[in-house]
């Protein structure tokens, strides 16, 4: 047998590549034909497999929640976090699953972490964060969050006369 007829090892062939993994072509196909389960089981076995594409897992997660399987879907969103953690739409969802689940501690850590990002819909964030305090019963807790930033902003104290008012009459 020739070197070239046993390379590559069937054992060094990579089934999870970042472009264009089986799994995900599989997934994809099911999602085109409505075979949800098939779908979520071929996602599934991507995780598994160690897929790490953000995409996918979060399809993997936003299809388990569909279905039912809230807490897999926060496992799934959660294994995310270590991947790809500055993701807001991943925190947010991650937080609400972990409300919805009674994981209190885990929805103000995520919801937190959505207000440390800067979102573009700063209102929402620091309304489900104030919400998950109050589950777990801090009530001071959402004014400390949403409060600090005024308190260290110092404004300059207003002149009392205009520079250069002069310069415009005639």
């Amino acid at each position: 047998m020739s070197l070239r007829k046993a390379w590559p090892p069937a054992t060094c062939i990579r089934t999870t590549s970042e472009e264009g993994s089986v799994y995900e072509f599989l997934a994809s196909a099911y999602l085109a034909k409505d075979d949800k389960p098939a779908a979520i089981a071929e996602l599934e076995r991507y995780v598994k497999a160690g897929g790490r594409n953000p995409d996918s897992i979060k399809l993997l997660a936003k299809q388990l929640e569909d279905a039912g399987r809230n807490k897999e879907a926060a496992d799934a969103l959660n294994r995310l976090n270590y991947i790809y953690p500055m993701d807001n739409d991943q925190h947010q969802a991650l937080g609400g699953l972990w409300m919805n689940a009674g994981n209190v501690a885990g929805a103000i850590r995520e919801f937190r972490a959505v207000v440390a990002h800067n979102p573009i819909d700063p209102a929402r964030s620091h309304y489900d964060l104030a919400r998950a305090y109050q589950l777990n019963h801090e009530p001071s807790g959402p004014q400390t969050n949403c409060w600090r930033p005024w308190k260290q902003l110092r404004v300059p104290p207003r002149p009392k006369t205009l520079a250069g008012i002069d310069h415009y009459r005639s």
